[in-house]
Order: structure tokens, then sequence, then C-alpha cells
């Protein structure tokens, strides 16, 4: 469920359906009453009174199952709801999902974690590329065959994808290193993380959710603060602590959060395109000139595919495809060495994939570095040179993407050994 971190946690329960007294007033009393009740049905001893968001992850989580209870639900969606847990926590879920299977409740249960789906599930489909791969009997089907089916095609290396990317494992140059970073740390977070990124390099990123992977990449951008460890770039060794620090050494950052952190959807195309060149665009009394700033916008509407009535349409009445190409030019038009992006071709069609891969490799073409953070293995595996796998917050494997196959990289990111 939405929750609302500022209200209390039973007026979060019971939104939308609060008890109210004869003159139109909340019922507190009752109210309070009533949430307890719910809570009791996942076990959850907490005060009612007490604000949303003093709630831990799992607890909050507890508060959406009681929540869907209370309304008498007999089927109830979980998606990824391990990914902040600990393990206790964990535990006391998967305690409250046999409970409540039992007691007739049917669950879906999404997931990306291999040993829960054997250990919770009953049945089990397969999602690729938005196609059921099968539904099988969870007990019936061994991890192999799982992964097997998971797998994106294991025949598709490298060299067959030269021609789609227009971007070869052998393009980067190995002399030039643009980021090396060593023992970076963020506590509960990622730990001791070691990397380099050349100079026309595409470096993937991936781990399953809560591996730390974001966090890692928002660390180097100085929008998350690490706790030890070095990343060289720009002439300091020092990590960024703020991210005008990170613009200003050369760092591109695009959001995995399109439409909250990447675009303005209130502003149109022209203004969004140039955000980042605004000092181009004006003259030495901070005045901006209008023409200027349209051939900047139609050049990068034209160089970035972008499709759209011209610069005065609205972004927030683009396809997500042409939002997110928005995103990546306006990041794109300030020239920066190296590009952090957070699920570059999320949600998008195939033919924005495409075009925004192509951008991401003409960039490296120029010279720029990219650590592009992906849970698509197809992704990682046709558009970058090097793959660096993390679990549970420590960097497990590393691969060189020219021969490597979808069921070795699924069985790494599933920290499955060999």
């Amino acid at each position: 469920m939405s929750s609302f971190p500022t209200l209390s946690v039973g007026e979060n329960l019971l939104v939308g359906r609060l008890p109210m007294g004869k003159r139109g007033l909340v019922n507190w009393t009752q109210l309070w009453e009533m949430a307890e009740a719910s809570l009791k049905l996942v076990g959850l001893d907490v005060n009612p009174r007490v604000p949303m968001a003093s709630l831990g992850v799992a607890s909050r989580q507890m508060v959406a199952i009681a929540q869907a209870l209370s309304r008498s639900a007999k089927l109830i969606i979980l998606d990824e709801p391990t990914a902040a847990l600990a393990k206790p926590e964990i535990s006391r879920l998967f305690k409250l999902m046999k409970n409540l299977s039992e007691s007739g409740v049917a669950i879906i249960y999404i997931s990306h974690h291999l040993q829960e789906v054997f250990s919770i599930t009953d049945r089990v489909t397969v999602l690729r590329d938005g196609l059921s791969r099968g539904t099988f009997q969870t007990s019936e089907i061994s991890s192999d065959d799982l992964i097997r089916e998971m797998g994106a095609s294991s025949a598709l290396t490298k060299r067959a994808r030269k021609s789609q990317t227009h971007h070869s494992s052998m393009d980067f140059h190995k002399d030039n290193v643009l980021l090396e970073v060593k023992d970076l740390s963020k506590e509960n977070a990622f730990s001791k993380i070691s990397l380099t990124i050349h100079s026309g390099e595409i470096v993937g990123l991936t781990g399953l959710e809560g591996c730390g992977k974001h966090e890692l990449v928002q660390a180097l951008f100085g929008l998350q603060k690490a706790s030890g460890g070095t990343a060289n770039f720009g002439g300091s060794s020092k990590v960024a602590q703020r991210p005008r620090e990170a613009i200003s050494r050369g760092m591109g950052y695009l959001s995995q959060d399109r439409r909250g952190e990447s675009v303005f959807e209130q502003f149109n195309v022209a203004d969004n395109l140039t955000m980042t060149v605004l000092d181009r665009l004006q003259n030495k009394w901070g005045f901006q000139f209008p023409s200027k700033a349209e051939k900047v916008a139609k050049n990068a509407i034209s160089t970035y595919s972008i499709i759209c009535t011209g610069p005065e349409q609205n972004v927030g009445t683009l396809s997500g495809g042409n939002q997110q190409k928005v995103a990546l030019g306006k990041m794109l038009e300030s020239g920066p060495s190296l590009l952090l992006l957070e699920e570059p071709t999320q949600g998008v069609d195939i033919a924005a994939k495409a075009s925004i891969t192509t951008i991401v490799a003409e960039a490296c073409e120029r010279g720029a570095g990219v650590l592009l953070v992906s849970d698509e293995i197809e992704t990682l595996l046709q558009v970058t040179d090097r793959v660096i796998v993390l679990y549970k917050g420590s960097q497990i494997a590393e691969f060189n993407t020219e021969d490597l196959d979808g069921e070795t990289l699924i069985r790494a990111i599933e920290g499955i050994d060999e």
C-alpha cells in the first residue's frame, strides 16, 4: 500500500474507512481498537498511535499486509518484499505468509531470489521479455532448469552483438583510466568495493535488490556519503561530497526515478534539454538568448532521436522512452566524461531501448566511460564490456562479457556457487 508517513499507523490501516461518530467526527477510541485488532492478525506489536514514519521497513510491510487482511483480502501480492529486510525480519515474514496460506489466503510472490522461491512457493511462473516462459510446480523443477528459463540467450555472445550496439569490448582505451575506486564503503549498504572504468568502456553493475548497487552509484555522485575508501576521478582521489562537486569534475548521473528526478514533466522539451547548459546561452549580464536555446534544443532533439512535436512540447506528454531520451540528452549536453546510469532502458519499448543503447555507445566512442546499473540480463550482455556483481553489499564477481552467457550471470547474481 502507499502509506502516509505523517499519519499514525492506525490511520494508515483504516484510511478511507475511518470509524465516525454521530457528529461526523472520527471515533478515535474505536479506531485504535480496530487498528490493534488488525495488527494482531500479523503479530505486529506496535502502538497504532505512533507515526508511520517511525516504523522500519519490515514493520511498514507488515502494516500493509494487516491493512489488506482487515479488508478480508483473499489475494495478496508481494513485490520483492525482502529487498530491504534483515534475516530475522525475513523469517517473520515467511512465517506469516505460511500462516496466511494455511488460512486460505492466496499469495502472489514476486522475487528474483531463487532460494526464497524454492522455500516458500508451491508454483512458479517465469516471465522473460514480457512473456510467460511457463508455470512449474516448485517441487518438480530444479534450480538449474529454472535459471535456464530465466536466462537470456546463451548463444548470444559479444562477438554477435557488435553490430547491434556499434560498440566492441576492444574499443576502449586501456591506458586511460577515468575512474579508479578502491575499498569504497558505506555502512549498511556496501563494503570495500574496488573497480576501474576506462575511457570508452561500459562497465555493468548488477545484483539483487538490496545489494548496494544504487547506493554505490549515488555515493560516487555525492548523493550519499561514503564511510571509507577512495574514488580517483577528475584530478582528485576524494569521493565527491555533493552532486555539484561531481558535476564540476565531469560526472553525469541518470537516476532510475525518471519522473521524480531525471526530467521536469511540467517543463517543455527545450527547457529540460538546456537546463545543464544555461551558462552557454547567456550573455555576460546573465540574460538568456531564446534563439540560442531553441537552436541547442532542436539540435539535441535530432541528436538523441527524441520524437516530439517540437521544443515547446511539454515533457509530461511524451512517451516513457522519449522522456528517458530527454533525461539522457539533458545530462549529455553538459559534456560529462563519466556517465553513471541507473536502469537507463527500464520501462521503455524495444525501439526506445535500441535508441538509448546507441546513444550510450556513441558517447563511449567519443571517449566517455560508463557505469551502467541494470537488472536486465540481456542489456548487460549486449551493451557492457565488463559486469561487476554485488551480493549483500559485497563485490563477489566480475566478468568480461565477450563470452559471458545469461545462465552464468544469473548464478552469480543469485549468489550460487558453481
